[in-house]
């Protein structure tokens, strides 16, 4: 029970910082049509968000998929993005 409360609240954190960016690209300069349909999917919630990044570390999508609607918002998002994937395969899931 302690390991998914532990791994839902990183997954919390993540979402909540990878919304955050997504929420600020829709404010200032949303452009292009199907990079927007793509992050709404992904990204368009906190439930959707955590359920993305649920699915990049176990296996059910791929990385580069729910990393390229990111890397559009900003260049820091991928490296974000890379070690939230290498602190959880990593660090959280040998571990736990």
């Amino acid at each position: 029970l302690w390991c998914a409360l532990v791994i839902s609240t990183i997954l919390y954190f993540f979402a909540l910082c990878f919304l955050n960016g997504v929420t600020e690209y829709f404010r200032n300069d949303a452009d292009n049509v199907e990079v927007e349909a793509v992050m709404l999917r992904m990204y368009g919630s906190v439930w959707s968000a955590m359920l993305t990044l649920f699915m990049s570390i176990s296996g059910g999508l791929d990385w580069k998929l729910a990393m390229e609607p990111l890397a559009t918002i900003h260049w820091a998002y991928q490296p974000t993005f890379a070690y939230f994937i290498f602190f959880m395969v990593f660090g959280v899931f040998n571990i736990v």
